[in-house]
């Protein structure tokens, strides 16, 4: 959600009557005032009480967070304590990137970016302080930004890392600009820097790890078995749950009443941690049954349950199958760890599309905005929900009894809950990758010496990683995010789909990031294939002879082509240039791959890789193609014809369809026309019946 008094993506239900106006950030800046400072109001919750004022050292932001499971609530500016001018400064620019502008693309940022943007920051400054400066600014001084460069090369770190610090700097950069005050390094440039001060093989992006096919077994097929053995108990786990909570709360009342009819005097019922320690552990003494006794009643209608169990056992089994709930949902969905926090006690659903049933689930995607949009997953992932809901219900209740306003209410239907103690309120699970670290530790999920030589091959962009991560011996290193990336490795490695039908399940923008995530899964695969050396060569020549012939033929004739390439073609035929200018530079361009040709029924490109992939969802940005690359001939332009025909049959027949599909369909029409404009082919110009207008 936006706001005009934010600079932020805010979260669906957040109050935006309760901002306050931003204040002049540039007088702020000028203004030595520190007092007068203090008391701006940086953040309230729903119901409009102050979470965070101008003077605190950390500014607790939590209700501008948009997703359940980030950890990133605050922005901390306790290293700079004890410089109050540069600590006053960090905070300014802060204040901007909330207030005034947080990104300079056209979607605001999310305050967790801003959150880590400044963590980034704070390398800067650590270095200003040291250095005895006192602004940001001083930065412009050229041997200080000399100094400054080798104080980010001496840190050893990554290009990846480097451009996280330089981004942050050019962000503060930029915000200062903004505002009309004179800043340093207006022509910073974070990814080219990066490279030149980080550490030796560090200069290339890395992955997150694919994990290999042993650990997978062993991970995975242990929480499989865990959600499928408690899955038929789920409503007496549930039950038992909430028999354990109302236990608790039932001993907690009677310490309640000794406490205020006096009983007891040295308890208070609110005080510090000491007393609530105290209180919380006379509620244990004085509850009905002991946890041992409920368990062996719940014995009877849950088997497996052991037959000498403990409170400890059952927290600890818990929150096991709660993490083996977890995931079952991110192995087998691809889902980033903020959507599967997403899910909710109703997320799962089925559809059935040509008399196939799809297993898929509703949640939200917090990329460019919120917006529900649905997965298809493994028919393990119902059960791991319906379980994971019924496990935590008493939770949610607990939690939603106590909401006092919209955001609390949501969070509250979230699945992955946890409470370390009954005295304490549930709260939404940060810790999952040191859970899975503890889950893959407790069931030897241990690295041998082939699975780490089948994690370098199935990881080839991620050896540094390997290296400082994995170690022969130990569990293997788990985290969330190796979920997403180990499904696409497996999907292409066992042809279980390609990178299209991934870009759609990740809800990537962009064809080449769901090939950046196949990485690795393809060569894989290829093992153990033998190649005829011999009869590739053969077939390359012969498909690099036809390449080069078809140029051949289209610079030496007088065909009409049509396509932004087709179409400069044309016009070289007088005036041929240096790479069309015989068989042996064509040929030679070929073979190098330094000129390509791939073909469509609809045309041909010479992009390559550069190909922007706009015509794989409509054809017609191929005839015009903004590349540069396109080329279409007399057979493609007949396609367009019949193309043509059909559509403007279809429209006249489907008046009622919705805009996009008619705006899908009338842009491949007026493409057609284009084509048959080029080739002299006679058409009827289509006129939709319903025209819009605008007013």
């Amino acid at each position: 959600m936006r706001s005009n008094n934010v600079a932020i993506i805010l979260p669906e239900n957040y109050n935006t009557k309760v901002i306050t106006k931003p204040i002049n950030l540039r007088k702020l800046y000028f203004n030595n005032n520190y007092i007068e400072h203090s008391e701006i109001i940086i953040c309230k919750d729903s119901n409009g009480i102050k979470t965070a004022v101008f003077s605190d050292d950390i500014w607790d932001c939590h209700p501008f967070v948009t997703t359940k499971n980030s950890s990133r609530n605050n922005l901390n500016f306790n290293q700079l304590k004890n410089d109050c001018k540069l600590q006053v400064e960090a905070k300014i620019i802060s204040y901007g990137w909330i207030y005034h502008r947080s990104t300079w693309t056209s979607v605001p940022a999310k305050f967790s970016t801003i959150s880590s943007r400044l963590s980034a920051l704070m390398v800067t400054y650590n270095f200003i302080k040291e250095k005895g400066l006192t602004s940001i600014t001083t930065l412009s001084d050229d041997t200080i930004y000399s100094e400054y460069l080798s104080y980010l090369k001496n840190l050893k770190k990554s290009a990846g890392t480097l451009v996280h610090y330089l981004s942050s700097l050019q962000q503060a950069i930029l915000i200062l600009t903004h505002l009309k005050i004179t800043t340093p390094l207006s022509n910073l440039e974070p990814v080219k820097l990066s490279k030149k001060l980080c550490k030796s093989g560090s200069e290339e992006r890395e992955q997150n790890l694919a994990i290999p096919q042993p650990i997978a077994d062993i991970i995975y097929g242990k929480a499989i078995e865990l959600v499928e053995q408690a899955w038929p108990y789920k409503e007496e786990l549930g039950q038992l749950e909430k028999q354990i909570q109302d236990n608790y709360e039932a001993g907690q009342k009677i310490v309640d009443e000794k406490i205020n009819n006096g009983e007891w005097s040295w308890i208070e019922i609110k005080g510090d941690a000491k007393n609530k320690h105290a209180k919380a552990r006379e509620a244990n003494r004085f509850q009905p049954m002991s946890g041992k006794e409920l368990l062996n009643s719940a014995r009877v209608r849950i088997p497996y349950i052991p037959t000498k169990p403990n409170g400890h056992w059952w927290n600890s089994y818990r929150g096991e199958l709660v993490l083996s709930c977890f995931i079952c949902c991110g192995a087998f969905s691809g889902m980033r760890e903020s959507e599967i926090f997403e899910l909710t006690n109703n997320s799962f659903e089925k559809a059935t599309y040509n008399n196939q049933t799809f297993n898929l689930v509703c949640s939200k995607t917090h990329k460019l905005g919120n917006r529900k949009t649905k997965w298809v997953v493994a028919p393990i992932v119902q059960k791991a929900i319906e379980l994971v809901a019924s496990l935590n219900s008493s939770l949610q209740e607990l939690l939603l009894k106590e909401a006092t306003n919209e955001k609390e209410k949501e969070f509250a239907q979230c699945l992955w809950l946890s409470q370390s103690q009954r005295s304490l309120k549930p709260i939404v699970i940060r810790s999952m990758n040191r859970q899975l670290q503890k889950f893959a530790k407790k069931y030897n999920a241990i690295v041998t010496p082939d699975i780490y030589e089948e994690c370098k091959k199935i990881n080839p962009n991620s050896l540094n990683k390997i290296e400082k991560t994995i170690t022969i011996g130990q569990p293997w290193y788990i985290t969330t995010h190796q979920f997403r990336r180990t499904l696409a490795v497996f999907t292409v490695r066992h042809r279980l789909g390609n990178s299209i039908a991934l870009k759609e399940q990740y809800k990537h923008l962009y064809l080449s990031m769901s090939n950046w995530y196949t990485e690795g899964g393809i060569p894989t695969r290829l093992k153990d294939i033998q190649i005829d050396e011999d009869l590739k060569r053969n077939i390359d020549a012969e498909y690099n002879m036809s390449i080069a012939s078809q140029f051949m033929n289209w610079l030496n004739s007088d065909s009409v082509l049509s396509g932004s390439h087709g179409k400069a073609i044309m016009k070289m035929r007088d005036d041929v240039p240096i790479i069309y200018s015989s068989w042996d530079v064509i040929y030679k361009a070929v073979k190098e791959k330094r000129l390509t040709l791939h073909g469509t029924m609809h045309s041909y490109c010479k992009g390559g890789y550069d190909c922007d992939m706009d015509g794989v969802t409509n054809p017609s940005f191929c005839v015009d193609c903004r590349s540069g690359n396109s080329i279409i001939d007399a057979k493609q332009a007949k396609w367009w014809h019949s193309q043509h025909q059909s559509l403007t049959d279809y429209l006249k027949s489907n008046l009622d369809i919705s805009p996009s599909e008619y705006s899908h369909c009338i842009t491949q029409i007026r493409a057609a026309e284009i084509v048959m404009n080029d080739f002299n082919i006679p058409y009827e110009v289509y006129n939709h019946p319903i025209e819009v207008i605008s007013k």
